[in-house]
């Protein structure tokens, strides 16, 4: 299962993109003085609020919750 998991994200559709950390680094040093989050959430957090984009959670992550919330970010969490 896990190795099915790694070939998707390899083999990503055409119309899915990868944002590069060099655009999102601004955007994490900004957000990283508002919030306490891991590398992880803050980059999640700056990819949400560049695009504009609702975030889906696969487990509750509050912290990260808040922060996106605080951001006027859509969260769904997905269990």
């Amino acid at each position: 299962m896990r190795d099915q998991a790694m070939q998707a994200l390899l083999e990503l559709p055409d119309g899915i993109g990868l944002e590069s950390l060099r655009t999102l680094a601004p955007v994490i040093g900004q957000l990283s003085r508002r919030h306490q989050l891991n590398a992880l959430g803050i980059e999640a957090l700056a990819a949400a609020v560049y695009l504009e984009a609702d975030v889906y959670l696969s487990a509750p992550s509050p912290r990260l919750q808040e922060s996106l919330t605080a951001e006027n970010r859509h969260v769904v969490v997905i269990e």
